[in-house]
């Protein structure tokens, strides 16, 4: 799909599997909920379907960073399909740059944000953050936010010529020769290496 469409999928963080990613900090929550008991509000399932639905409003595109030739094996496993997995490598400042433009002329976007993820203390906006056990992710995110798109798509066409295909160091060598076979028959460059080599 993606050697087809060089697009960028951006999903609502409220799909996310873990339920408290993207969360509003915990602190504030708990100064909320505190709140609303003083006022004699029994019931919080009216603050936990607007967080919900504040989630659902940021629309977001996450990436690990990658600072040495190897990677983790879990991440592989857990976000790439293990062995059969390939991945997406482009300098964050190109896709930064680019989404940003993208944004500027989108009227159904609010506005865009990117960075790291902060799994500590979260004292960021809601989609940088995460819980301490993911931290092994090295996320790092591109976000917009809006408040009537389920999703978007961002073309990243332009930047062809710089993407970089990852595959895993357990992949057979025929399915390495695969993938690059396909890549550049899309009109891709010849960068495509095994992680970790």
């Amino acid at each position: 799909w993606f050697m087809s469409q060089i697009e960028i999928f951006f999903g609502p963080a409220s799909d996310f599997d873990d339920a408290r990613d993207s969360a509003i900090p915990e602190d504030y929550n708990q100064c909320v909920q505190h709140f609303l008991m003083e006022k004699g509000v029994t019931s919080s399932i009216a603050w936990d379907e607007h967080i919900r639905r504040m989630q659902s409003r940021w629309l977001v595109s996450c990436w690990t960073e990658i600072s040495d030739p190897d990677d983790d094996h879990l991440l592989w496993h857990r976000y790439a399909g293990g062995e059969h997995g390939v991945g997406i490598t482009l300098r964050y400042g190109l896709l930064r740059d680019l989404f940003q433009h993208v944004q500027k002329d989108d009227p159904d976007t609010e506005g865009f944000f990117s960075g790291y993820v902060s799994y500590k203390h979260p004292l960021k906006i809601a989609p940088f953050n995460k819980r301490r056990i993911f931290r092994n992710e090295k996320e790092i995110r591109f976000v917009l936010r809006s408040a009537i798109l389920p999703y978007r798509r961002i073309g990243i066409a332009d930047l062809k010529s710089e993407i970089g295909i990852r595959i895993s160091p357990e992949a057979s060598l025929s399915h390495h020769d695969a993938i690059k076979d396909a890549w550049l028959r899309f009109g891709g460059e010849n960068r495509i290496h095994i992680a970790g080599e």
